[in-house]
């Protein structure tokens, strides 16, 4: 991730409160848990940076990028994935769609409609559009981004990405290098307004996923703050004010929080794919012991995986912290190779947004090695990995919408 990115997460999490989005989703736990070793700060950036923009297929610095290869039409596919990451499932989809489509202005005329008739979602989607607490200009690169752009290519060369992972690469920055056109500036502006209008001067505003929550005055432990709001504002069935309340409660670390968000995890399990995996943790880790029996976590965390969460497809293919679960327990290698081509393919793809395949080029961990196996389960885990690319892939691709 260059500087600019992180400058800018920086200021929006600071100025917002935020918890990784990426955020596999947002009130996920990666941004403070064990899981920081093995995931991003957040997977992904500021939805003021996300543009429609078309990048050119010749650079001096990105090389061509082949017609055959369609650079557009992935791209294209990178920003809606990374929108449907960062709160699809809670935005409305015509405001999704919008932003796909990269008409902006019309995402923020319809965010401000339905944040005036009392949408908590579309305010909170508003302040992200808006970068409350930074800059609209925060999303402008650096002078020093083509020299990150030349180090992230040869990276990818160096790691073996492909010819078909070089061209999409190269749009993608090319994209980034652009930088917000005139009406990103200016929905990133009008939003901020928006938000500010639609809010009291006091208490101080703070952002929580993508929930808001007003801070009373003299509160000195954000933590205990935000699990009174969730509180106040959780209905019946929602699951994921559930979620979001069990995941403030865990940050405390106390028996009768842990208690009280497993029984809330268990109730959003049945909605939410983040909602599995975090209960499928607190079954094998504790919450606040360790099940007995590993199984009901082992098989929640692929309910998760097929899903598309991210975090369960790291933990299932072995490639988390080794102090947040022991993989070798959960999964036999074989096992853990198959489910982590599935993760590799999807993030080839462009499934977990810009940020997200970014990350992926510059990474040369790719899970277990069939080569430092024994022959046996080498051949056991090229065929698990095809059983389940052919049986899962594109169920798991529409799940994420990315198609």
């Amino acid at each position: 991730m260059n500087r600019r990115q992180k400058r800018s997460l920086v200021i929006l999490l600071c100025g917002l409160g935020l918890l990784w989005l990426i955020g596999e989703l947002w009130y996920r736990p990666w941004a403070h848990s064990k899981y920081k070793a093995t995931l991003p700060e957040s997977p992904a950036k500021s939805l003021a940076s996300t543009t429609a923009r078309t990048p050119p297929h010749a650079n001096a610095t990105l090389g061509v990028v082949a017609q055959s290869l369609s650079p557009q039409s992935f791209s294209h596919r990178l920003r809606c994935t990374q929108y449907r990451q960062i709160g699809g499932h809670l935005l409305a989809s015509d405001v999704v769609a919008l932003l796909c489509a990269g008409k902006m202005m019309d995402a923020v005329k319809r965010l401000s409609s339905l944040a005036e008739a009392g949408d908590r979602h579309a305010l909170a989607g508003l302040a992200l559009l808006g970068n409350v607490g930074g800059s609209c200009d925060a999303g402008k690169p650096s002078a020093t981004f083509p020299r990150y752009v030349e180090r992230a290519l040869a990276r990818a060369r160096e790691h073996g990405a492909t010819t078909v992972t070089m061209a999409r690469l190269g749009a993608a920055l090319a994209e980034e290098q652009a930088g917000p056109t005139d009406e990103d500036l200016e929905a990133c502006r009008q939003s901020a307004l928006e938000v500010k209008q639609l809010t009291p001067a006091t208490p101080p505003l703070a952002a929580s996923g993508l929930g808001l929550m007003l801070l009373p005055q003299g509160t000195t432990d954000d933590t205990d703050a935000q699990i009174t709001y969730d509180r106040s504002t959780l209905s019946s069935g929602d699951s994921d004010g559930q979620f979001k309340l069990a995941v403030h409660l865990l940050q405390k670390g106390r028996a009768d929080d842990q208690a009280e968000a497993l029984g809330l995890l268990r109730q959003a399990a049945d909605a939410l794919p983040a909602a599995k995996t975090e209960l499928a943790k607190c079954l094998l880790t504790g919450c606040p012991t360790p099940a007995p029996d590993a199984n009901e976590g082992r098989q929640l965390l692929m309910d998760a995986a097929r899903a598309g969460d991210m975090v369960a497809l790291t933990m299932l293919a072995g490639m988390t912290d080794p102090q947040a679960s022991d993989a070798t327990s959960l999964l036999p290698l074989p096992d853990q190779y198959a489910w982590s081509q599935l993760y590799q393919r999807l993030n080839e793809e462009g499934c977990f947004g810009t940020s997200m395949y970014l990350l992926w080029v510059d990474s040369a961990s790719r899970g277990p090695n069939p080569m430092a196996m024994s022959p046996a389960d080498s051949s056991n885990a090229e065929a698990a990995a095809a059983s389940l690319l052919a049986t899962q892939l594109e169920t798991t691709r529409a799940r994420l919408g990315c198609n």
